[in-house]
């Protein structure tokens, strides 16, 4: 079965990972990732939600050799 998908503008990704500092290959990771989990039932609604979601974001991308400012 199929939970859905992600789809991510490699144009937006360029111009945040200039906002951020980052290599265009770690935005898309991070906005990857981040769609994922929002797939696997995380919510960022909530301050608390989204400090959840960045927190797991940054561990599996740590584990993926990927390292998030901020």
């Amino acid at each position: 079965s199929q939970l859905g998908e992600v789809v991510v503008c490699v144009d937006r990704a360029r111009i945040q990972a200039d906002e951020a500092g980052h290599p265009v290959r770690t935005e898309i990771a991070l906005l990857a990732t981040h769609g994922v989990l929002h797939l696997l039932g995380y919510d960022d609604r909530t301050r608390r939600g989204a400090e959840r979601l960045m927190r797991r974001a940054r561990t599996v991308l740590a584990e993926a050799g990927e390292r998030v400012k901020g």
